[in-house]
């Protein structure tokens, strides 16, 4: 110990050999304040929305004998809907986005922090979730019901699961799908089957295991975060608690146990390997994403592309970015044979089931060209809009992702593969709300402290627009209503937090990568 460090150190204590009031009050201030106040918030809105969600004729869970263990999804369906059950649903999902809101101004204010401490608050806000039915999605049933279908012999990327017997998990399915094959890959379609059997052919129970699986990838995914963070030079809980805490994820990824949350969660594994210089491992982890589902494929490229090459001419980056592609390919060959299940999946990628969603460009511009030959005299088909429009989205999202591969060493792989995962989601023949996770959960490692709000209003965004309100004008100015206040909370709590700091909150330099 030096003779300055000795000095600094001594000065903080009195005479008696204890700290002096003021190196105590210093100490105070300096330790990291608990987040009771969002955690408590959270708590009471999540478990709000999952007793709205358990009253009898609740539009947020599959209103079904036999569909849980408990609530509403235990009596047959009548019409209309319970208002107070709405009321509690709608309110705890307000006060589930303020406190998600209160937590990223709060971690903003006194970054730092580590991510380990937002555990109790995380536990606190995804428990109630966990022990009501699937919200928001009924897609939980149709993931059994495949599981079901494997383990009796059948290939479920073959055959849909009206194969099975009338009950009891082919009668939860949503009928939509009872003749399609799975479009996921072997993997994932293996995870269904094990689930079947661990839970002894009950279907809640296989329910709540594919339920865990989802949490695991949630958790994956956040204990990848901070490595990610730390390698863009942002601070790793604030990335945390936008990427893995956010309404978006709690409501759409874990309730409903939507295997996205899987893939996502090895995505992330994958970025935070490439992070720490562990390529070849990386590229292994997103090949195992990608036998969840396909679109974690490319992640392969953009792993390959921004592989360490001295010198790194775009050629030979090109070149790594195909190698990185044949290894993820090589990945999924294993899957599909130590599975037996083949890649019959693939077949099943083109069927889409989708209702009509304003986040979704094809949805916008097809209502926008249509409208606008109201009005000019000239109406077109909608099937012939809805062709020629889909062309011209997936072309661009095609160019743009293109863009995002060929800048990613400069832009940085998170955000890169990130922007381009978000854009695949738009761009995608259907958007599902919860695709939106896929790339916001990555940018979340990679955004600013600025970018992070507009980041979580998007999502918040998304959220609003993924719940099964009536398509009526009631409900669309509610909607808007809705929009405009979580607009609104967005710039206040930036505003307050740069009040508070006294200076507009500075962007903190990005990190070099590891070698």
């Amino acid at each position: 110990m030096t003779g300055e460090t000795s000095r600094v150190e001594w000065s903080h204590l009195g005479r008696s050999g204890s700290p002096s009031p003021e190196a105590h009050s210093s100490a105070v201030e300096k330790r990291p304040s608990r987040l009771r106040r969002p955690e408590i918030v959270g708590l009471v809105g999540a478990a709000s929305m999952a007793t709205g969600g358990s009253l009898a004729r609740s539009p947020f869970v599959l209103e079904r004998a036999g569909a849980w263990f408990f609530g509403s999804a235990t009596v047959s369906p009548r019409e209309g809907f319970e208002p107070l059950g709405v009321a509690l649903s709608a309110a705890g999902f307000v006060l589930l986005s303020l406190a998600w809101f209160d937590l990223l101004a709060r971690l903003r204010r006194s970054p730092g922090r580590r991510p380990v401490d937002l555990l109790p608050l995380a536990a606190a806000w995804v428990l109630p979730f966990l022990v009501v039915a699937p919200q928001l999605s009924h897609d939980p049933y149709l993931y059994a019901a495949q599981g079901q279908l494997l383990v009796t012999g059948h290939n479920p990327t073959q055959v849909g699961v009206a194969a099975l017997p009338a009950a009891p998990y082919r009668r939860l399915v949503d009928p939509v799908w009872l003749r399609t094959p799975s479009p996921y890959g072997p993997l994932f379609t293996w995870l269904e089957g094990l689930a079947v059997v661990l839970a002894a052919h009950r279907v809640l129970w296989t329910v709540v295991l594919l339920r865990l699986e989802a949490l695991a990838g949630v958790a994956l995914g956040a204990i990848s975060l901070p490595s990610i963070a730390r390698s863009c030079g942002r601070d790793a809980a604030s990335a945390v608690a936008l990427g893995g805490l956010s309404p978006l994820v709690v409501l759409y990824l874990l309730s409903p146990a939507h295997n996205d949350a899987l893939m996502a969660g090895l995505v992330l594994a994958a970025v935070a390997l490439a992070s720490r210089g562990q390529h070849l491992a990386a590229v292994i982890v997103a090949g195992l994403a990608a036998a969840i589902k396909v679109p974690a494929l490319g992640t392969t490229l953009f792993l390959g592309w921004t592989w360490p090459i001295a010198p790194a001419p775009r050629l030979r980056r090109a070149g790594a970015a195909l190698g990185s592609l044949g290894i993820g390919l090589a990945v999924l060959e294993v899957a599909s044979l130590a599975t037996g299940l083949g890649w019959h999946w693939v077949s099943a990628l083109s069927v889409t089931v989708k209702g009509w969603n304003f986040l979704d460009p094809v949805d916008s511009l097809v209502t926008l060209l249509r409208g606008a030959g109201q009005v000019l005299g000239a109406q077109m088909p909608f099937a012939t809009a809805f062709g020629e429009v889909s062309v011209v989205v997936a072309t661009t999202g095609a160019v743009a992702c293109a863009w995002l591969l060929v800048r990613s060493d400069r832009l940085g792989l998170p955000a890169a593969l990130g922007g381009s995962l978000l854009v695949a989601a738009l761009a995608a023949p259907a958007l599902h709300v919860w695709y939106l996770s896929w790339g916001i959960m990555l940018l979340a490692g990679s955004v600013g402290s600025r970018g992070s709000f507009w980041l979580a209003w998007f999502a918040t965004v998304a959220t609003l627009f993924g719940l099964p309100i009536p398509r009526t004008a009631e409900a669309s100015a509610l909607l808007a209503a809705a929009i405009a206040v979580a607009t609104v909370t967005v710039l206040a709590q930036r505003r307050y937090t740069e009040h508070r700091r006294g200076r507009p909150a500075p962007e903190p330099a990005p990190l070099s990568p590891p070698a």
